[in-house]
């Protein structure tokens, strides 16, 4: 099984946060964006609101001592909350701050991406989230460097051709 994981696209994001009310009834059952798995920072003085979302990496796995946390079928870190002691090791080690103990059900929560079809993308207006593969992900990267060095060697090459040119 490949991990799975959301991809942002942080320059459509206009901060609605309806992926994060839509979250938050989705787990919690109520209107409650600060129960969401997923975040929208707002930083004022450089007008962005930047989604901040779980990478389904292995700290929080590795960390846990109870080994509550492990992959599910559809590809993403998942808290056993039979097993979670509330000890708070995996929401102090997560650098994203996306895996944290909700002590009203006394166990840790995080993105377990809705059994492989998260709600966040289907409510987002401006589609900036998807969901993708290790695989897909790293595909991605290869061709946006490749598409970045094209366009570093189009700008260096001193003569362009113009339509109907010939060489």
């Amino acid at each position: 099984m490949s991990t799975k994981r959301l991809v942002v696209d942080f320059e459509k994001c206009a901060g609605c946060r309806l992926c994060m009310v839509d979250c938050s009834i989705e787990k919690s059952g109520r209107i409650q964006p600060s129960k969401a798995r997923l975040f929208i920072v707002k930083h004022d003085k450089d007008a962005l609101d930047i989604p901040i979302v779980c990478h389904q990496c292995e700290i929080c796995t590795k960390v846990c001592p109870e080994e509550a946390i492990g992959l599910n079928d559809f590809g993403a870190k998942v808290v056993n909350p039979d097993l979670c002691t509330s000890c708070g090791l995996c929401e102090d080690s997560c650098p994203y701050g996306t895996i944290w103990v909700d002590y009203d059900i006394n166990s840790a929560v995080k993105c377990d991406l809705c059994a492989g079809d998260p709600r966040c993308i289907q409510i987002c207006p401006y589609n900036v989230l998807s969901l993708k593969s290790s695989n897909e992900i790293v595909l991605d990267k290869r061709i946006k460097e490749s598409e970045r060095i094209v366009k570093l060697i189009r700008n260096s090459i001193p003569y362009k051709h113009e339509a109907g040119d010939r060489i």
